[in-house]
């Protein structure tokens, strides 16, 4: 068996409890990526969540174009896969390993469903866990949206003001914020 009590030390205690209350019930998985690795790919099928024990991960998406866009960067004390396993089973973006090597302990998506139905805690945590990413979703979606509106004119909110706050959240974020400034100018 695994040693999960000294690779779950950097996850939330909150969630480290209730996952180890449930210990018996799951068969952990141990895995290891490399840099550049995949460790979930958008489109196919997954039921099953990943806890990030070690390392950091970029999850990236692509509709329709060559090109990917970075969402998020995380860390350990992070789990991932939890959209496919709540939505569908259908991953909505890859996960890619940015470190040298990440470590993820594995568990059955039917183990943690069967376990949720009869723990309201764990449920609420991992429904915390989804519902904060959900609203920082809709964060990043009104600062573009008001970001493009300043641009076309049609905001309280100055352009300059947008930009910057777009700047603030994220790498990706800053350079889609460079892009709006280069079309403002090109537009003046």
């Amino acid at each position: 068996m695994l040693d999960i009590d000294s690779q779950m030390q950097n996850l939330s205690s909150r969630l480290k409890m209730l996952i180890f209350s449930h210990s018996n019930e799951f068969n952990f998985t141990n895995i290891d990526f490399n840099k550049g690795d995949k460790v979930l790919v958008q489109g196919t099928i997954s039921e099953d969540l990943f806890i990030l024990i070690k390392g950091k991960v970029n999850i990236e998406v692509s509709h329709g174009s060559s090109s990917s866009h970075s969402l998020a960067i995380l860390e350990a004390e992070n789990i991932l896969g939890e959209m496919s396993l709540f939505g569908g089973s259908e991953v909505s973006a890859d996960v890619v390993v940015l470190s040298d090597k990440a470590e993820f302990i594995k568990l059955k998506g039917h183990e943690l469903l069967s376990s949720i139905m009869f723990d309201t805690e764990l449920a609420s945590e991992l429904l915390a866990i989804v519902s904060n990413r959900c609203q920082n979703t809709s964060k990043v979606n009104a600062l573009l949206m008001d970001a493009i509106c300043a641009l076309h004119g049609k905001s309280n909110v100055s352009i300059d003001t947008s930009l910057e706050k777009l700047r603030n959240e994220n790498e990706e974020l800053f350079y889609i914020a460079s892009m709006l400034e280069e079309i403002r100018t090109r537009c003046k």
